[in-house]
């Protein structure tokens, strides 16, 4: 469910994203057309002025010069002003501007003009008796500095806000992000898996707490371990053999001596001396539908059943695995759970998302303690619930050893087993 809130908020961060950067566009067009308009009127009023001034004045006079500078100091949008005659340039404003060069007698002339701005010319009427024409340039903005300046405030605080809470999410996720590997890293383990795959079919191994005949070890040789950090990353690294006293207590599932009730006032879910029960049940049933059957086993170091964090834990396992009655503890730290019609592939999807529901549940509480998972499926084979059980306990046995996989699953090679069922029919 997170996941989804996730994919909601970075589709809104993107809509949001390209909506500021939209609108500063449309900010800055809308102000470039204001400020065509309002160019052309502030050059027509100032040669207007101009105009006005030289013939009530007098061209070039004190007065004319002043009000002209006035008129020019006014304008919010002129950068720059120029009025020449056939013998050069005799009015400059301002005296020293980025739109005004001057030549080596230092005479100014209009130059340096931005995509912002735009040049403006026309003649001026100064009156009867006037030798030559006199022409005026003005320099002014289409776009002002302080309109651009707005816009861009406006888009970077709507990005900034989106970047603050941007941050604020991947803190929030980040327990969950972590225990994602790299694709390089992903992608090297999943070849190696590909070049191990063959080679695996003649490695043998051993339970030592699985007294079987000698046939039926023969079969089992060629079972494969594959390990996975999540679904998508295998190892082709094998399992240690484990001392048989640190498998899980089936010594004690067998016992006649079933608690009262179904499910455990502790932790709300199914007693572990039903799980040999239950699991051999549904392996009858998986057989005779021809399905596949999950079973996997969840360890977290220093929890006890008494704890609080512990009934927090059988929570999220109802969330994953629907029914009450397939999910039991499982020795003094442990859980386990059967997944009807299930193979291992999506075993090792539910066993990811149980990982990280988990490890986030601890980080809130502020629990320490490693947590490991085993995995083993039926994969077409007929088998007693307790082989099953020592194979998904092997497999968790196998996590504890290598920290940075806590998630392993067993793979069992069906082709060696049927062939063995096919030798002693």
């Amino acid at each position: 469910m997170k996941m989804k809130y996730i994919n909601v908020y970075g589709v809104f961060a993107i809509v949001f994203l390209a909506a500021a950067v939209i609108w500063f566009a449309l900010s800055v067009t809308a102000e470039t057309r204001k400020g065509i308009v309002e160019a052309e009127l502030s050059f027509t009023r100032l040669a207007r002025e101009s105009t006005s001034a030289s013939i009530s004045n007098g061209f070039m006079s004190d007065t004319f010069i002043q009000k002209l500078t006035s008129l020019c100091q006014q304008s919010r949008l002129l950068s720059a002003l120029a009025i020449s005659t056939p013998s050069g340039t005799v009015f400059a404003w301002p005296d020293r501007s980025s739109s005004i060069e001057y030549d080596m007698r230092g005479k100014p002339s209009i130059s340096n003009t931005s995509l912002f701005m735009k040049v403006y010319s026309t003649s001026l009427d100064i009156g009867e008796g006037a030798e030559g024409s006199v022409v005026m340039t003005a320099v002014i903005y289409v776009l002002h500095p302080d309109a651009i300046f707005s816009a861009s405030r406006n888009s970077f605080l709507a990005i900034l806000a989106i970047l603050f809470t941007t941050f604020i999410v991947i803190i929030a996720v980040s327990p969950q992000k972590k225990r994602m590997q790299t694709a390089e890293t992903g992608a090297a383990f999943a070849s190696a898996d590909k070049t191990v795959t063959d080679d695996l079919d003649d490695t043998a191994f051993s339970l030592p707490s699985i007294q079987l005949p000698e046939e039926l070890d023969e079969a089992y040789e060629a079972d494969e371990y594959a390990l996975a950090e999540n679904q998508e990353t295998y190892s082709d690294e094998s399992p240690e053999d484990i001392p048989s006293g640190e498998v899980a207590s089936t010594e004690n599932i067998r016992d006649d001596n079933k608690p009262e009730g179904l499910f455990s006032p502790l932790t709300g879910i199914g007693w572990e001396q039903y799980l040999s029960d239950r699991l051999e049940a549904e392996l009858v049933r998986a057989a005779s539908s021809e399905q596949d059957l999950s079973l996997i086993v969840i360890r977290v170091a220093g929890l006890l059943h008494t704890d609080l964090i512990s009934r927090k834990i059988s929570q999220v396992l109802l969330d994953a695995f629907k029914f009450r009655d397939m999910v039991f503890e499982f020795g003094a730290n442990g859980f386990a759970g059967i997944l009807q019609n299930v193979n291992l592939d999506q075993a090792m999807k539910v066993a990811d998302t149980l990982y990280a529901g988990i490890d986030s549940l601890l980080m809130e509480m502020s629990f320490e303690g490693q947590i490991t998972i085993g995995i083993t499926t039926r994969t077409a084979r007929l088998l007693p619930a307790s082989r099953m059980i020592e194979e998904a306990v092997s497999a968790a046995k196998k996590a504890e050893e290598e920290p940075s996989l806590p998630i392993v699953a067993f793979r069992a090679n069906p082709e060696k087993y049927r062939d063995f069922v096919a030798d002693n029919a």
